[in-house]
């Protein structure tokens, strides 16, 4: 009868390291996530990345300000900015040169006005964590916050700054893209 208060301390013991060591494992693996998040995410990989992602499905450049990275809360771009490129506007003053004529013989919107198609001051994309780490970013949804989107149609040709701004998905490649879903908050639309 003596050995049993000794067998349940024995055991009492053994769960209490089993605990112990739990705790510890867990730790050292929250820790590690957390190195590992910080070194790759930090925010000009991230930036670079994001811009990457939205530059392949766009013939224009995209400029991107900032960003930031949270584990709940995704990646937090800051001004972001898409511009048309200058030989697809269709408009004689960007054609003619690449910069801005003189406006007394071209009048209307600026090169600048025609050039822009988007800008935001926050846009909001969440995304699969694990795809950081491969540096594939797979987007899941992106909320851009008060966007303005700019129009800009050429009377002489009828084209607008939208024309050949968007790159086509080739029939293969339809499945493998994921394309996120976007949604607008308190978007501005302005024709010119």
């Amino acid at each position: 009868m003596s050995d049993t208060p000794r067998q349940a301390r024995l055991v009492s013991d053994r769960r209490r390291r089993r605990v112990r060591w739990a705790i510890i494992i867990g730790f050292t693996c929250l820790f590690t996530a957390w190195l590992a998040l910080r070194f790759f995410a930090n925010p000009e990989r991230v930036r670079s990345l994001a811009q990457s992602y939205l530059q392949q499905y766009l013939n224009g450049s995209v400029t991107i300000g900032s960003a930031s990275i949270s584990w709940f809360d995704g990646v937090s771009l800051r001004d972001v900015a898409v511009a048309a490129p200058a030989a697809q506007t269709g408009d004689s003053r960007i054609a003619e040169s690449g910069s801005a004529a003189n406006t007394a013989t071209h009048p209307g919107p600026s090169v600048d006005a025609v050039r822009s198609v988007f800008s935001c001051q926050e846009v909001d994309l969440t995304f699969d964590l694990s795809s950081l780490f491969t540096g594939d970013l797979q987007i899941d949804s992106v909320t851009a916050r008060s966007p303005t989107f700019t129009i800009v149609r050429d009377k002489a040709s009828g084209r607008t700054n939208l024309t050949g701004l968007f790159r086509g998905i080739k029939f293969g490649e339809a499945r493998a893209t994921k394309l996120p879903l976007i949604e607008l908050k308190n978007a501005r639309v302005e024709v010119l």
